[in-house]
């Protein structure tokens, strides 16, 4: 009896979910909407208005009518040649000259002679870490 109760279940399931196929696919039937000559006139009536009040709009805010804007949106205007009336001029001398310390006369002690100098950016990595070898 439990097999039999289990078998109308799914046979119902099945229906079901064929009934919501059919359903949602027009059971078959057509869904284009069919329109008689009346009704595309109309419609076609209506999309001229809108066409005529959208060109005006176009109008008022550009001050051109439709044609105008179509040929000025089509031409291709000339590069605009530009003279130029300023030029960089060529740098001037620097104020300020820095020079590094020299450390190759103290490698073969493996010291740097001056070290680093945070405070003006003087930053000197001659040797190698672990090693110490020279790096000129």
């Amino acid at each position: 009896m439990n097999i039999f109760f289990s078998k109308i279940k799914l046979c119902i399931s099945l229906m079901v979910v064929i009934a919501m196929f059919l359903t949602a696919c027009g059971g078959g039937q057509s869904t284009i909407p069919v329109l008689t000559e009346e009704e595309i006139a109309a419609i076609e009536d209506d999309v001229a208005k809108k066409q005529v009040e959208l060109d005006a709009q176009l109008e008022q805010v550009f001050g051109l009518s439709v044609q105008e804007l179509e040929q000025s949106a089509t031409q291709k205007e000339e590069p605009a040649r530009v003279k130029h009336k300023v030029f960089p001029k060529e740098p001037g001398e620097p104020e300020q000259t820095l020079e590094d310390s020299l450390s190759y006369p103290s490698a073969d002690e493996h010291r740097a002679v001056s070290g680093d100098n945070y405070a003006e950016n003087l930053l000197e990595r001659p040797f190698t870490p672990g090693e110490m070898v020279f790096q000129p």
